[in-house]
């Protein structure tokens, strides 16, 4: 039996040091909100006033792949191994063994989005998926990973965070995010249907206003619906 986290003597204020540290650039309020927690909640535990409950701890090992070893004692990798899900791929070693698909990579380069003609020319790298997890979720032909930029969708989706986009789900059901393309800018948005061809375009972040587009005008093409984001919590 690994004895290891039971011998390892605990510190409260310590806990909420690693606490603090794993929810990177989120705020309190972001983070707190994001878990399901009040934010004076994590406000006592960050400060080392409280301690943490394990449901906190779960929920906080499960949103940043921190690794709840590390959390308790901080010994070990702050980072659990790498999704199943995804490996970024620099060789043809996975192609190899037939577990793994490819999924090209674009990113947004600023804040709207950047200007591209075709997804697939904008690619400049590929990121290997789990083939079985991949045909779980859809089409593997109709994929594409997004980097994000900008703090439009924050704290949902942050600058640097990595969506898979369904290019087949192009109808808007409503509350979803969608990847969408207007005047030549690619944008991430959470979409609302107003009647039978206006939507109501959202941005997570108060600080940017909402705003209605008419899908008969031609202004807009919906790419595709967000169906995970990957997030790296050391750049």
């Amino acid at each position: 039996m690994n004895t290891n986290l039971s011998s390892k003597k605990i510190v409260k204020s310590e806990i909420g040091s690693r606490v603090k540290q794993s929810r990177d650039k989120d705020t309190q309020k972001e983070f707190a909100k994001i878990l399901g927690f009040s934010a004076s909640y994590l406000s006592e535990v960050e400060s080392g006033k409280t301690k943490p409950s394990l449901e906190l701890l779960l929920k906080i090992s499960q949103f940043t792949k921190c690794n709840l070893h590390w959390l308790l004692t901080g010994e070990g990798s702050m980072l659990t191994e790498p999704s199943e899900s995804m490996v970024k791929e620099d060789s043809a070693s996975y192609g190899a063994l037939g577990d793994f698909t490819f999924v090209p990579k674009v990113a947004l380069e600023d804040g709207t989005g950047m200007e591209v003609k075709d997804i697939e020319e904008g690619a400049r790298e590929k990121y290997a998926f789990r083939r079985t997890w991949l045909n779980s979720k859809g089409n593997v032909e109709d994929l594409v990973l997004i980097e994000v930029r900008g703090d439009s969708m924050d704290p949902t989706i942050t600058d640097g965070d990595a969506v898979l986009i369904d290019c087949s789900k192009k109808q808007v059901v409503a509350g979803n995010t969608y990847a969408l393309r207007t005047k030549n800018v690619v944008m991430v948005k959470r979409l609302q249907p107003i009647g039978d061809t206006r939507i109501k375009v959202m941005s997570d972040n108060k600080l940017y206003d909402s705003y209605e587009i008419d899908l008969e005008m031609g202004d807009i093409e919906i790419i595709g619906q967000v169906i995970w984001i990957g997030r790296e919590l050391v750049k």
